[in-house]
């Protein structure tokens, strides 16, 4: 996650939340919980994405709201800070000297949305895949932090979920 793109996409799209229940937003979204399947984080993350993030806080006089911070307009494309980073650099969580490279990957308001992994044409892309894509998912908080991928690789090309093998 970009945090400060996401705290900045936060306040822009939802002014009438207060800062304290947006920054409860940014921790549902950033936290790390081992516990739950891939599966389950990004069903949780595409809820938030499409539904918007669930925040409560207290008003002036005491009373509890609810309201779910949007992190995307869909509705406005301009809204959104869209950036592609190549050559990500990405340490892991769990383990604390898990440091890997991803050549490219696309954010929109600071969260991650593509992971795309590129190889060479003359490079077999099942083994891209094996060597690639399969170590990410060693790491719980990298493979849970980039739910979609592609792998382009010559006249062979792939695309999905983290959670599926190569076919």
């Amino acid at each position: 996650m970009l945090v400060r793109d996401l705290r900045a996409a936060l306040k822009r799209l939802n002014p009438d939340i207060p800062e304290p229940a947006r920054e409860q937003a940014i921790e549902k979204l950033t936290r790390s919980d081992s516990a739950r399947s891939l599966v389950q984080h990004n069903r949780d993350y595409y809820g938030f994405i499409r539904s918007g993030v669930p925040v409560e806080w207290r008003d002036a006089s005491g009373e509890t709201r609810y309201a779910h911070a949007q992190v995307i307009d869909f509705r406005h494309a301009p809204n959104n800070r869209f950036l592609a980073v190549r050559e990500l650099k990405i340490q892991g969580i769990r383990v604390p000297h898990y440091n890997r490279r991803a050549d490219l990957v696309c954010f929109v308001n600071g969260l991650p949305l593509v992971f795309i992994e590129l190889k060479a044409v003359y490079r077999n892309i099942r083994a891209g895949f094996d060597d690639n894509l399969t170590d990410y998912l060693s790491e719980h908080s990298i493979a849970h932090a980039f739910p979609p991928q592609r792998i382009p690789g010559g006249k062979q090309r792939r695309s999905g979920s983290l959670r599926f093998d190569h076919q």
